[in-house]
């Protein structure tokens, strides 16, 4: 019965502390809202989305075919295809939030 020792005071008061700290962080982020909410959040959201993100990943994934074909990872006879199918997407992504 060695290994089965008591809680000491010390390992209760630990988790206490620990369940304490816990308690406060989750319930923190119910007092953090501030003012009323007029639902413009999830459209900057959306507008960031397609004005910034998306024509990033586009030219990523453009330099990310680039970089295939020269490495000899892809054949050259499909990626102008994907090339402006990537262009249109990532351009209709930034004319849309332009009107977001």
């Amino acid at each position: 019965m060695k290994g089965k020792g008591k809680m000491t005071m010390v390992k209760r008061s630990g988790i206490q502390l620990g369940l304490l700290v816990l308690l406060m962080m989750m319930c923190g982020a119910a007092f953090a809202a501030e003012g009323v909410s007029d639902g413009t959040g999830g459209l900057d959201s959306f507008k960031t989305w397609f004005n910034t993100i998306i024509p990033i990943l586009a030219a990523l994934g453009i330099a990310g075919l680039g970089i295939a074909w020269g490495l000899g990872f892809s054949h050259a006879s499909w990626i102008p295809k994907a090339v402006v199918g990537i262009l249109i997407a990532g351009a209709s992504s930034y004319l849309v939030g332009l009107w977001l």
